[in-house]
């Protein structure tokens, strides 16, 4: 196997569970959600599709605004995102587990607050669960030393986005071959490792038709997660477990492909591998 002639054992460890990550199905809140949804049929769209739409559009910009830096470069000892590109793998995993653990803490505490109202909460949820995740996804990007500076960034965390919130294996396989395209492009960086340069970028008007595909997926698939809250007196716990899972399946899914851009960027031997996603 090519992986065992690759990096360290720890490094070894990683491809082993990204490329599980990648096989494996939508967890098991994403699967019941779309099995219990399925008698229900046109109401799983209760969140409008233009409400999603319009998050994603703000938490794409808002997210990164609010992902500050200063902690990682802090934890990470360097004076620049780009330099954690170069430091040890186990060092940025560290980093990441204390963003996603924050980030599931904060996503608990909103979604039950908002889940004690029902359906105007659950509506009202969403752009804040949006911003959230995004913060999150980016942030994580940080801690293996990936800031989103152009079109092809920002399209890459949609489609974290959008894996996370899979409620299929088809939807993940689908997210995770677009980043798999995304990754070339963004293969060549500049001398600094702070930069990507994109001989051929996607355009900002992409990523906008990126959003409006990404939106109908997302909100279906939210309301889907987000159903049970509407059981009587519940409403407050299933928003916090839902909205928890869902931080924890993003957490993850950012992590994963983070980690995998980093190692094949650190070893192009990889970027040959057979696994096309990884």
């Amino acid at each position: 196997m090519m992986d065992k002639m690759v990096g360290t054992v720890y490094e070894r460890i990683q491809l082993r569970d990204i490329r599980a990550w990648e096989a494996a199905a939508p967890g098991v809140v994403g699967r019941a959600a779309g099995f219990l949804a399925k008698p229900v049929g046109g109401f799983v769209q209760m969140i409008p599709t233009g409400i999603v739409e319009k998050a994603l559009k703000s938490a794409n910009s808002v997210g990164k605004n609010l992902a500050d830096v200063q902690d990682i470069l802090r934890d990470g000892e360097v004076t620049a995102v780009g330099m954690l590109r170069q430091k040890d793998l186990r060092l940025c995993d560290a980093l990441a587990d204390k963003v996603h653990n924050r980030a599931i803490g904060l996503a608990a505490a909103e979604g039950g607050a908002t889940g004690i109202t029902g359906l105007p909460g659950i509506v009202a949820d969403v752009p804040a669960l949006m911003v959230l995740v995004l913060r999150t996804i980016h942030k994580i990007g940080y801690c293996y030393g990936y800031a989103a500076k152009t079109p092809e960034e920002d399209a890459f965390a949609l489609q974290i986005l959008a894996a996370a919130s899979a409620n299929s294996q088809q939807e993940k396989a689908g997210a995770l071959m677009a980043m798999a395209e995304l990754e070339h492009r963004l293969q060549a960086v500049d001398a600094t490792g702070t930069a990507p340069i994109c001989r051929d970028s996607l355009g900002r008007e992409t990523v906008l038709l990126l959003i409006q595909r990404l939106a109908r997926q997302v909100g279906v698939n939210l309301t889907k997660r987000k159903m049970m809250e509407m059981v009587p007196g519940l409403g407050a716990i299933v928003g916090a477990a839902m909205n928890g899972n869902y931080l924890q399946d993003a957490g993850w899914a950012a992590r994963r492909k983070f980690q995998s851009r980093w190692l094949r960027e650190r070893y192009p031997e990889l970027r040959d591998m057979e696994n096309p996603t990884f």
